[in-house]
């Protein structure tokens, strides 16, 4: 659901600009057809500015356009869609800003002041967010190098992390544990690990000797050796002939 939203950034921001200069042309074509049907100048941009974009169409193309530049992945147009909305946004501020000028040349009454002030806050808040749209602009190209900076060129291979190969590490090695524990150089041994003695010692003074691995000579035979019987558990009987 999600990534469906993130493409619909660049068509939504699309359209409300083309709501926003269709918005720009009717207010001026308005005011051409109120001056033509005998409407004076002043009444005239009074009506024409009322059908200028409102600030809703402004604050929604504002806020696409924050979606399309700082919300990753950065839309790939990103930089021609912020200064078009711009452009648009700077165009009915400046529309809004003649019409305003215009009207207050016919006459000035409680209500027409009241109505000159909060177009005068409209005018100031579409000049604001046209200043904002283009200092984005200049952020959503930083972004886009950016981006493209750390991505690797074309058909150049990634670099693998390394990865530890048996076959080609290297190691050291003793022969006997007293080797070891007295300093003594060690062999350096290349790929798998050394396979341990098939004979091993039989006492642990041996190996600290460094004797040859293997059974002791001077302990007989499995079958040489003499067999222990189990032993007898019967109780002693006393002089008397009881059992103890």
């Amino acid at each position: 659901m999600i990534d469906y939203l993130k493409r619909l950034r660049s068509p939504a921001l699309m359209a409300v600009l083309a709501v926003i200069g269709v918005l720009v042309l009717m207010s001026i074509g308005h005011f051409i057809v109120l001056l033509m049907r005998g409407t004076g100048i002043p009444g005239a941009a009074r009506q024409a500015g009322a059908t200028s974009p409102s600030l809703l169409w402004v604050f929604a193309a504002v806020a696409l356009a924050v979606t399309c530049v700082l919300i990753r992945p950065v839309v790939t147009n990103a930089q021609k869609l912020v200064g078009a909305a711009a452009i648009l946004v700077a165009s009915a501020a400046a529309v809004s800003t003649i019409f305003w000028v215009v009207a207050l040349f016919g006459g000035m009454t409680l209500g027409v002041f009241l109505g000159a002030l909060g177009g005068l806050i409209e005018i100031a808040a579409k000049a604001a967010c046209a200043w904002v749209l283009w200092r984005m602009r200049g952020l959503g190209a930083a972004e886009r190098s950016r981006l493209e900076s750390s991505t690797p060129p074309v058909g150049e291979p990634e670099r693998e992390s390394p990865v530890w190969n048996p076959q080609q590490a290297t190691g050291l090695q003793w022969t006997r544990a007293g080797d070891a524990a007295s300093g003594a150089d060690a062999s350096i041994t290349r790929g798998t690990p050394s396979q341990p003695s098939a004979l091993p010692w039989t006492t642990a003074a041996q190996a600290a000797d460094g004797l040859a691995a293997g059974p002791d000579d001077d302990l007989p035979e499995p079958d040489q050796r003499a067999r222990r019987h189990a032993p007898d558990w019967t109780p002693a009987r006393r002089p008397d002939g009881q059992a103890t």
